[in-house]
C-alpha cells in the first residue's frame, strides 16, 4: 500500500491561484455583509429561508396544477373523425 506524500507548494503559487479567483469575486458584497451585525445576518438568513420555502411551495403547486391538467386532458372524450359532419 502506497502512502500519500503531500507536495510542497510555494506561497507564490498559492497567491497566484488566489489572484486568479479574486477577479471573479464581488468584494463589495463581502464588505457589505461583514458590516452587518450578527442579528442582521440572522434576519437575512431567516428571510432567505422563508423565501426558499415560498419558492418550494410555488413549485409544488405548479407541479400539481400541471399534473391535474394532464389528467383532465386524458379524461376528455377523443374527437371522432367519423362523426358524419366532415366531408367524405
Amino acid at each position: 500500500m502506497s502512502q500519500y506524500k503531500p507536495t510542497k507548494v510555494s506561497g507564490d503559487s498559492i497567491q497566484a491561484v488566489i489572484e486568479v479567483y479574486k477577479k471573479d469575486v464581488d468584494r463589495t458584497m463581502i464588505r457589505q455583509l461583514l458590516q452587518l451585525t450578527v442579528e442582521e445576518r440572522l434576519l437575512n438568513l431567516e428571510n432567505f429561508v422563508k423565501f426558499a420555502g415560498e419558492l418550494q411551495a410555488a413549485g409544488k403547486l405548479l407541479q400539481n396544477n400541471v399534473s391535474t391538467e394532464k389528467r383532465n386532458e386524458s379524461q376528455l372524450p377523443k374527437a371522432n373523425s367519423h362523426s358524419g359532419q366532415g366531408k367524405c
